[in-house]
């Protein structure tokens, strides 16, 4: 499970150094069966996303489990994304926090990924985690690093929530609520490092891209994800001298992806906008 703690052990001195620019950031308002600020995966009859009166704080909370839709499985999905290009943003916030309740079966997942854009669109920094495991004993708090790799002023940002299975659709048994979503802290200029190196391009992309400032002395696993985590291809790299290499996106859908990049020390994540 990663970068799961206790409550017991959390202090918010974080979430003191800045404004949340998260809409909605702890469920409270609703519309129509969706929360304000938030897109969901509900269709007319078929609702994975719910609210709910299990909150960490306030009174509500949003309530996420698959269930059998018109062409199969419909997994819960959470894209806070405002009017598309993602909600504004003012700074480059440092970490991606929120509060969780996960009940999963086995081979499930839960995903969440942060995406932080200049006004043009262009990526700047993203934030992604999966976690693999039950929680247990009520609430717990889940914070992970935001990384930016341009020094450029950030406009916007998008966050993504989902259930996943690698192996295939997720069971309709697994659930999760989360409440209280917030991006805190302050990147300086000094921490734009090793991703920096990292470049994707062309953007946008259309029938490929090309990845460069590869670690060729490390075996890299590279994984183009949906806005589902759903994965749409992968690609391994032996440890040897590549340090740049293309992958064909031909057949792809227009929209929004995630390529991930990872190695035996850490995993980078960068945005796909392919047109």
């Amino acid at each position: 499970m990663k970068k799961i703690y206790s409550l017991l052990f959390i202090l918010f001195t974080l979430q003191a150094s800045a404004v949340n620019p998260v809409p909605n950031p702890s469920f409270e308002n609703w519309t129509s069966g969706a929360p304000d600020g938030w897109f969901t995966s509900n269709l007319p009859g078929y609702t994975p996303i719910t609210q709910t009166t299990t909150a960490h704080s306030g009174t509500y909370a949003a309530h996420g489990q698959a269930v059998n839709g018109p062409g199969g499985v419909l997994p819960p999905l959470l894209y806070a994304n405002g009017s598309g290009m993602g909600f504004p943003v003012t700074q480059k916030n440092k970490y991606l926090n929120f509060f969780c309740q996960l009940s999963l079966a086995a081979g499930d997942e839960l995903i969440y990924t942060v995406s932080v854009t200049t006004a043009y669109d262009n990526s700047i920094g993203v934030g992604a985690g999966i976690i693999t495991s039950s929680t247990s004993g009520g609430w717990s708090y889940i914070t992970d690093t935001i990384n930016y790799f341009v020094d450029s002023a950030a406009a916007y940002a998008s966050i993504t929530f989902t259930i996943s299975n690698p192996g295939g659709t997720p069971s309709t048994s697994s659930t999760f609520i989360i409440d209280d979503v917030s991006m805190t802290g302050i990147v300086g200029v000094e921490e734009i490092g090793y991703a920096g190196k990292v470049k994707v391009f062309p953007v946008p992309a259309h029938d490929y891209i090309t990845v460069s400032g590869l670690p060729g002395n490390k075996q890299t696993e590279l994984t183009i994800m949906d806005v589902t985590g759903r994965m749409i291809q992968q690609k391994e790299l032996p440890a040897a001298s590549v340090m740049e290499t293309s992958i064909n996106l031909e057949g792809y859908e227009k929209g929004i992806y995630f390529l991930m990049l990872t190695t035996d020390e850490k995993t980078l994540l960068r945005r796909i906008s392919i047109q």
